[in-house]
């Protein structure tokens, strides 16, 4: 199955960059239409920058699909690529989300309930966040919003009052396969 390739102006430079469905950005004003390279951030995000009069602009690609193709009746701020690829920007990929509900969509499916609880039970044991992060195989900034109380505030611990204390022990987190 063929998918049609549509661009649209981007929003605030008409006439000089378009965006497609599919991802791709191109000028329309620097002899003819070219389709750019993007580049990709050092997060793993696709970048093209925008030069008008001299001024450059860096635009993240998806960002831009999704102001261009997908209706933000909600006001949202952060564009989740449903399949986590980072790389895939068309348009059926992405989707506007809340903060809170995008850092909760891309840790969804590595914490679950079970292994949230075990936290307290690790940072008593003294492990860092760090340590605790890849144990369960997501980012240190997972395990930090949640010991912030940002996120998993339904189960009834105050994630927030935990410290994690250097300690010594005798074993080390091993990585269970799930």
């Amino acid at each position: 199955m063929e998918i049609n390739e549509i661009f649209k102006d981007v929003k605030g430079y008409e006439g000089y960059y378009e965006i497609s469905n599919l991802g791709r950005v191109r000028s329309t004003s620097y002899k003819g239409k070219k389709i750019l390279k993007p580049a990709v951030t050092k997060n793993g995000y696709l970048n093209v920058i925008f030069c008008i009069n001299q001024k450059k602009e860096h635009k993240l690609v998806h960002r831009l699909v999704a102001e261009a193709f997908i209706p933000n009746i909600n006001n949202y701020s952060t564009v989740n690529h449903k399949d986590e690829d980072k790389l895939n920007n068309y348009v059926e990929n992405l989707e506007w989300l809340s903060v809170e509900d995008n850092n909760r969509y891309s840790n969804s499916k590595m914490l679950t309930k079970e292994k949230v609880l075990q936290i307290p039970s690790l940072i008593d044991q003294g492990y860092t966040q760090l340590e605790i992060a890849k144990y369960f195989n997501v980012s240190r900034r997972a395990i930090q919003s949640i010991l912030r109380g940002e996120h998993w505030k339904d189960l009834g611990i105050d994630f927030t009052k935990l410290k994690c204390n250097r300690k010594k022990r005798n074993s080390v987190l091993r990585i269970i396969p799930s």
